[in-house]
């Protein structure tokens, strides 16, 4: 495993772990309120969009590895990243709040504050001792 490849992975796994334990410590209500306000905000939801490319494309230019598992995950989050990027900078903002409200953030908080520690555990382990 490359270098690169372990720190993207610590970086990534250290990210998600960060915002996962933010979602379930912090107010659920409050966190709901905002995440709303965010979704419907076209500004920021813009921002948002350029600094996921600006990650995504990092990722894709610079680690093109798909040698082994862990170095696949990297690339492939790297890839969703910049189309998750490309997709909020260039869809309507009213398609935006259509597709956040099918979600059901509210319904699955649980899942959404949960699943990026989970996976930011597996992936901060893996690149540990990889």
């Amino acid at each position: 495993m490359t270098a690169l490849t372990l720190f993207l992975a610590k970086l990534i796994g250290a990210t998600l772990i960060v915002i996962g334990l933010a979602l379930a410590l912090r107010d659920k209500r409050q966190m709901l309120e905002m995440v709303d306000h965010i979704m419907r905000d076209p500004g920021v939801i813009f921002i948002a969009g350029a600094i996921r490319l600006i990650g995504g494309l990092a990722i894709v230019i610079g680690h093109e590895d798909w040698s082994n598992s862990l170095a696949v995950i990297v690339s492939l989050f790297g890839w969703i990243m910049l189309l998750s990027g490309l997709t909020l900078l260039f869809t309507p903002p009213q398609k935006l709040v259509a597709l956040y409200e099918s979600m059901g953030f509210e319904r699955h908080y649980a899942s959404y504050a949960g699943g990026p520690i989970l996976v930011g555990l597996a992936l901060v382990i893996a690149a540990s001792f990889g």
